[in-house]
């Protein structure tokens, strides 16, 4: 099983006009055997979300 951070990157200016980059984690990713994803986020605690492929869309003549 691997564990990746879920981060939204936030970008400011110091006080001396600098700009600097600020990562917030705001979940984690699990990957199990390199094909099964889920999402946990911080802002929906004990909600796990089950990540898929992108299935292709089937065309439908509505014509017929």
């Amino acid at each position: 099983m691997e564990f990746r951070n879920v981060c939204t990157k936030n970008t400011y200016t110091t006080k001396d006009g600098k700009e600097n980059t600020r990562w917030l984690q705001c979940g984690t990713l699990k990957i199990i055997d390199k094909e099964k994803l889920f999402l946990e986020l911080n802002m929906f605690p004990g909600t796990t979300f089950y990540v898929f492929k992108k299935k292709e869309k089937e065309v439908t003549n509505s014509f017929e």
